[in-house]
């Protein structure tokens, strides 16, 4: 069991950072911001099984890009100060979560990737309403719980890689899961104004 999780890890990472590649390079206005975004993709993908050692912690070349990627992307947001505060409470909330699955197992009925992934998109989807600030405050969210669970478990656990595949899985199954959310939203909205247009013929 054990074994062929370590095997799936990274699957969902590689399909939907592909997905999005093809969606921005497609599907996305020409600009700086669609060039920044697909650069920003790729080299994660490329860099994501790469690793650097900062005193006893082994960190993801992969996470770091996506780290400073979103706080680059966080601060070009208006109201930064309330987009922190978001991804403080996302980082305490995804650091909580990993804290709980540890300690109690037995409370986790469902699949860690979805228990997980669920819980951090509702959570998200009831602090901000913008897509854009819901990525980069998941993101920057996502990546510091990450480094706080490693930093509090580092004294009682075998060292683990920060940001490793797991990890980028979970994060990428809630931005794809965000993804969906904003485009029912759009459908919506246009079939909404379709529909009163079409009231008014």
């Amino acid at each position: 069991m054990v074994g062929d999780q370590f095997m799936l890890d990274g699957v969902f990472f590689y399909w939907f950072s592909w997905i999005f590649c093809v969606i921005i390079l497609f599907f996305m206005k020409k600009g700086m911001q669609r060039t920044y975004l697909l650069y920003w993709v790729l080299i994660s993908i490329m860099l994501v099984n790469q690793f650097i050692n900062i005193d006893s912690y082994t960190l993801s070349m992969g996470f770091i890009v996506t780290f400073w990627g979103a706080f680059i992307g966080l601060a070009s947001l208006g109201r930064t100060i309330y987009h922190l505060v978001i991804s403080l409470v996302i980082m305490i909330g995804y650091a909580g979560l990993l804290l709980i699955e540890v300690n109690a197992p037995i409370w986790v009925f469902i699949p860690r990737y979805l228990f997980i992934a669920g819980t951090c998109t509702i959570l998200i989807s009831i602090l901000t309403k913008d897509f854009y600030s819901r990525v980069m405050t998941t993101l920057v969210g996502l990546s510091s719980g990450e480094i706080l669970y490693n930093f509090i478990t580092a004294n009682y656990f075998f060292p683990s890689v920060i940001g490793d595949l797991a990890f980028m899985d979970i994060m990428m199954i809630i931005v794809f899961l965000l993804f969906l959310m904003y485009q029912y939203q759009q459908l919506k909205y246009q079939l909404t104004v379709y529909l009163k247009y079409q009231s008014r013929i």
